[in-house]
This record gives structure tokens, sequence and C-alpha cells, in this order.
């Protein structure tokens, strides 16, 4: 019985050591990217396609619409009449305007005749000229408010908006009609007051990318701005395309809708660095930035404090601090690894 379980005992230990699996040693699979200096700061902005070319209509004197034949979307010839006002009243005006006009021209007449024989003084007479150029004024402000009965298209384009309707009473100045060029188009977007020193730096180049051609970049240039912040919003930019490739009959675009400016700006600062987003290491147990860097003698990454600046693009951000051109990173997995943790590097699919 005895050599019995001596010999079970055997068995059982034999079966042990040959059913353990061998103590393996574990090397986390990262991604790494090369340190390079960066090349362009790239800022993306929400704007909005504009018409470059438009006006708001009114008439000067205020009146009852008694013709309003145009509607939104509606195209308008240059010269054409787009509305006119009951001219009544204003013609009135005018031939009253008139008639002192002519009584002040003969009273002029008759006082310089009358001072050509010494019957009046000099003064009466330049008081009687006086009050024949007010009257011409007046006169002719009469002429140009009755030809404001009507007002006429200044240019080929759209009607785009349509604010008031025939048979109504508008006041002087009251907006009737918007008319735009659809052909001549630009780019309106407010630039923030901390991005506003990107204006002018030395180099920067400006690219437009409509919402509803996704992917498809066209080259701009800058208009103007105002170098005033509206309400602290930002500045307004207006950037125009000014690229061979864009063309409207090829492109659908129009006044009104939305697409995306990018700002991008040549860094001309050696000492700045750019690093993806994802390779910025951050935890309760550290403060500030980090990165794993990655030395590819040891295979071994060791987590270095960094000073960031500014984001820019969908993933970068630019490092001041911290890291040399051609330090190899960490970019994916970052969590998952500790301090002189050995690893092994797989290439990056973005490389």
């Amino acid at each position: 019985m005895r050599n019995f379980f001596l010999v079970t005992l055997t068995s059982l230990m034999l079966f042990s050591c040959i059913g353990t699996p061998p103590i393996q040693t574990f090397e986390q699979i990262v991604y790494t990217q090369e340190v390079q200096p960066l090349g362009y700061v790239n800022k993306s902005f929400a704007a909005v396609v504009e018409s470059a070319e438009q006006t708001s209509l009114a008439f000067q004197m205020g009146g009852e619409i008694i013709e309003l034949n145009v509607m939104a979307g509606d195209v308008v010839r240059k010269g054409e009449v787009v509305a006119k006002v009951d001219p009544t009243d204003s013609r009135l005006q005018m031939e009253a305007a008139k008639a002192l006009y002519i009584t002040a021209k003969s009273e002029k007449e008759r006082y310089k005749r009358l001072l050509s024989k010494n019957v009046i003084s000099k003064q009466q007479y330049e008081a009687a000229r006086a009050t024949y150029v007010s009257r011409q004024s007046a006169y002719k402000n009469s002429l140009e408010v009755l030809e404001n009965t009507e007002i006429f298209a200044p240019f080929t384009g759209i009607v785009e908006q349509k604010f008031a309707e025939a048979f109504q009473r508008v006041q002087p100045a009251q907006q009737v009609v918007k008319i735009i060029n659809p052909d001549s188009l630009e780019i309106a977007f407010t630039i923030s007051p901390s991005d506003s020193k990107l204006i002018n730096a030395p180099k920067v180049k400006y690219y437009i990318e409509f919402d509803n051609y996704p992917g498809v970049k066209f080259k701009a240039k800058l208009k103007r701005y105002i170098d005033v912040s509206i309400g602290g919003e930002g500045f307004p930019m207006i950037v125009s395309i000014d690229d061979p490739n864009f063309s409207l009959k090829k492109y659908n675009i129009k006044a009104g809708y939305t697409c995306s400016v990018l700002m991008a700006v040549e860094n001309t600062e050696e000492n700045v660095l750019a690093v993806p987003i994802s390779a910025i290491y951050a935890s309760k147990t550290t403060t500030g930035s980090s990165v794993w860097v990655y030395n590819p003698t040891t295979s071994i990454v060791e987590l270095t404090k960094i000073t960031t600046g500014e984001l820019f693009g969908n993933d970068m951000i630019a490092v001041t601090s911290g890291l040399n051109r051609g330090d190899k990173i960490v970019t994916a997995g970052i969590y998952q690894l500790s301090e002189g943790q050995k690893v092994k590097v797989l290439i990056s699919p973005k490389q």
C-alpha cells in the first residue's frame, strides 16, 4: 500500500509539471512617430458664402407702393424698374417747388436790372440772389424725389429677399428688396481675438472647403477684415476664391451655403515642434502634459514632461519645450505603459 501511494504522488507531481506553461515576458505593442518641427499652423473656421455684389433697394420718400412685380428668386436686369410708389404727392411738391423757383429767378433778374440803374442797394440784390439759389436747390431736390418714386436694379442679379408688398405704405429708406449677384461670391467668417495675430503673420495661406464638396479644397485670398472685435466675439473677415480649378459651372455653390476656411500659417520659430494630440499623457498622478519617449537602442519608454502650445489642424498640438527634433514618441496605447517598460514598435498607419 505504501508503494502505491508513492507511485501515485510521483505521477501527480509529474503531471503537474508537464501541465504548467512556462512563464513568458510580454512586450507591449505600440505605434511611434518621429517629432518634427512645426511647419504650418492650421486653423479652421466655420464660414458662410455671401454675394460680393449686393444691395438693398429703398425709396427716398415714403408712400404707397403701386407696383412691385418681383418675387424672391426672380432675375432682374440692370436698369430694370423693380418697384414704384404713388408719385402724386411728390409731383405736387415738385410743381410747388418749380413755381417758387421760377418766381425767385424772375425776381433775381429784376433786381439785377434795378441794381444796374442804382435804384436798389447791392445788399437787396444779394438777398434776392440768395432766395433764388435756395429755391433752385429745392426744385432740383424735388425733381430727384419724383425720379425716386421708381427704384431700378443697379446690376443684373437675383432678388434674394422681398421686404414689402404691393399697396403697402413704406417709410423713407425702408428696405423693399435685396438684390445679389450670384456670380460674384465671397466667404465671410469671424476669427477669435486669440487667433487674430495670425492675420498679420508673414506667410498665411487660405483654403476653402464647402460642406457639399467635402475633401475638396480651393485656394483663397484675403479681401478685407475689420480690425475691431464686434461685440467681443471676434474680427469679421472676408476671403475670396482664387483658384483656377474653381468654376460655378462645375460646382454648385450659392450665397448662403456653409463652408470652412482653413488658415495655414507658416511657423517661423525653429524651436516649436509638433506632436499628435493622441500622444499627450495626463493622469491624476502627474502634473502638466507628458509624452512617452521611445529609446530605439533599449526598446524602452520614458515618460517626459513637455510644454504645449496651440492646437492646430484636427489632431496636432505645438510643443515648445521638452522634446528634440527626431525624438520618437508613442502615439497609441499610452495609458497601458509604465516607466521603463520594454515595448515592440509597429509602423504607424499614418506614416
